[in-house]
């Protein structure tokens, strides 16, 4: 998967939100009793395409947009500033020497995606973890250099609704944090013992010693001041947080975030899980490029409660999706935009318009979309369509 970022919010998401009307035409004369200005009181369709593709399973959004938002370099752009200080590559084994580095064979891409390694990652490792970065390389540990990554000033709270088994999302404990929040079968971590290193399922994870007080390391978090005010991220300006040491309440936090928010797919899920939870009075579905997992979900009428009904069957396909695979955005955005008009496509026979008599007539839909990064698909231009002479 090769594609370039461009824009990178505070959780590296790029939302793209398009407007199709209805192409029904209303009936010769048929003129309206109330002012056009007071909209139709058919419930709006809202369509929500995600990206799956395999990049919104990575842990790592810096500014480096020719290598995809990874950690390549001790600058967030890309750019290794000698004046800065070298990287802490990954010690796989703890035994103080790097077994990795930028581009080494056991990296599926250049540069570090994860900041901790499971068995469900996507891309999987080596005995060296090579697509994880040091436990105590800080720079990808660090929220202004990473922004996935833990922001102490920031409130992370649970998702919405409930889990894989009818569990309502609480907070989570910080000594067995799970992999994935919807599948409570998944892998749990001590996050105040446990590193980053992988072992398998069952047979405990692995614990490192490095800073020499006696006991296990644990997770960590940095913060940094430009101290020298030269706007680099300069070796000796950061501070470490071993999250054993952090007050109860900074511990929950770290172990939310861990759970519900640290890796591209988690962030849109919480995100999206967010809205459809309140969403009221509208109908709404959710489609995603490769439709992993089996989670495309036509469009259907919104019941209040976010536990039961069409909304709880949303949230569980959103909440169940896998990433994996390219960036084919421009095809199924056209695909998503001929749902939404009743044409045939590739993602659903039915048609979601509501019946005239309902108001279908004037039903307003919604295409929202949301992304890591731009296409990688191959796709067919639809020609001057707008009729201006013009190209673009």
């Amino acid at each position: 998967m090769s594609f370039t970022l461009r824009t990178l919010t505070i959780c590296g998401l790029l939302g793209i939100f398009c407007l199709v009307l209805s192409s029904a035409n209303a009936a010769p004369l048929n003129f309206s009793t109330k002012p056009l200005y007071l909209g139709t009181t058919a419930e709006p369709n809202i369509l929500f395409l995600i990206d799956d593709s395999g990049s919104m399973d990575w842990e790592s959004m810096t500014k480096d947009y020719s290598n995809s938002g990874r950690f390549t370099a001790n600058q967030p752009n890309g750019v290794n500033d000698a004046s800065a200080g070298s990287v802490k590559h990954r010690d796989g084994d703890n035994n103080g020497s790097a077994n990795c580095g930028f581009g080494t064979n056991g990296q599926d891409f250049y540069g570090y995606i994860y900041g901790v390694e499971f068995a469900r990652n996507i891309y999987g490792d080596d005995s060296n973890d090579c697509n994880t970065a040091d436990d105590e390389e800080w720079r990808f540990r660090n929220s202004n250099f990473n922004p996935l990554y833990f922001d102490p000033t920031k409130t992370y709270e649970p998702w919405a609704g409930l889990n894989k088994s009818g569990i309502a999302y609480n907070n989570m404990p910080i000594t067995a944090a799970l992999a994935d929040p919807y599948d409570p079968a998944s892998e749990v971590i001590n996050l105040s013992q446990d590193n980053s290193n992988y072992t398998a399922i069952g047979t405990g994870r692995t614990t490192a010693d490095r800073n020499g007080d006696g006991q296990p390391d644990g997770f960590r978090y940095y913060t940094w001041a430009d101290s020298n005010n030269n706007g680099k991220f300069d070796n000796g300006e950061q501070s470490e947080h071993f999250i054993k040491n952090e007050s109860a309440a900074m511990q929950q936090n770290f172990a939310n975030w861990f759970s519900y928010y640290r890796s591209r797919h988690l962030i849109a899920k919480a995100a999206y899980g967010k809205v459809i939870s309140q969403g009221e009075g509208v109908r709404m579905g959710l489609v995603t490029l490769h439709n992993n997992n089996a989670v495309n979900k036509v469009i259907l009428s919104m019941n209040s409660d976010p536990n039961s009904g069409n909304k709880k069957a949303l949230l569980d396909a959103l909440y169940s999706f896998k990433p994996g695979n390219a960036t084919p955005l421009r095809a199924q955005f056209l695909e998503a935009c001929k749902y939404l008009d009743c044409a045939a496509n590739s993602m659903f026979a039915s048609c979601p318009r509501l019946e005239t008599a309902n108001g279908g007539q004037c039903q307003q839909n919604f295409l929202v979309m949301m992304t890591d990064g731009f296409y990688n698909d191959t796709y067919t231009s639809l020609a001057n369509e707008d009729g201006d002479k013009s190209s673009i």
